[in-house]
């Protein structure tokens, strides 16, 4: 019966390339713990998500957010090792207790931080998961951190006061605005 729950789970996801991926994992000896951990997952279909993928807990059940059409234009762009990617990143979130270790920390810096030790934990093993491997930008480097500027944290909350000691100082918008010398013409490319 539970293998019949599971398939339907499965059965239940709108995204061809996702569900595709998912079957792939189960049978692929590098990825197949991934492949029937995320049978775990409750999917969801969540067009308006700003991001391709999202997972949290709500009563004690798994939940695997995913915009469907993200996901197409991503794979489109990178293949389907960019799913495979996505769904062990989604993984380690729930197995290294990241929602429930947030806290009261701010979400938008705990998920960077998050983001960066689970996208440098499959950076350093890729051989073990792909055989092509691509790489995703991470929040922090669109930062201007680089990957070295973090050697050596491992833990989440490590990176997370990291960032939140070298954050440049962030003018909360409030202020009173001045005059400007420009002309109004970006010129930042």
């Amino acid at each position: 019966k539970e293998m019949e729950i599971t398939m339907a789970k499965i059965e239940n996801i709108k995204s061809d390339e996702l569900k595709r991926t998912i079957i792939d994992m189960q049978v692929d000896e590098g990825m197949m713990y991934y492949g029937f951990f995320s049978m775990y997952f409750n999917f969801v279909e969540k067009n308006d998500l700003s991001a391709c993928a999202g997972v949290t807990i709500k009563n004690r059940q798994f939940f695997f957010y995913y915009n469907s059409e993200l996901i197409t234009k991503q794979v489109e762009k990178d293949g389907v090792n960019f799913l495979k990617f996505l769904v062990i990143h989604e993984c380690q979130h729930i197995l290294l207790s990241h929602i429930q270790r947030t806290g009261d920390r701010n979400h938008k810096i705990s998920n960077v931080a998050q983001d960066m030790v689970i996208n440098n934990m499959i950076k350093d093993n890729q051989k073990f998961y792909f055989d092509d491997f691509f790489y995703l930008k991470n929040d922090y480097e669109q930062l201007g951190w680089k990957y070295n500027d973090f050697d050596g944290l491992e833990m989440y909350e490590d990176v997370y006061e990291h960032i939140i000691r070298n954050m440049p100082d962030q003018d909360d918008g409030q202020g009173e605005g001045k005059d400007g010398q420009g002309d109004g013409k970006d010129r930042s490319e």
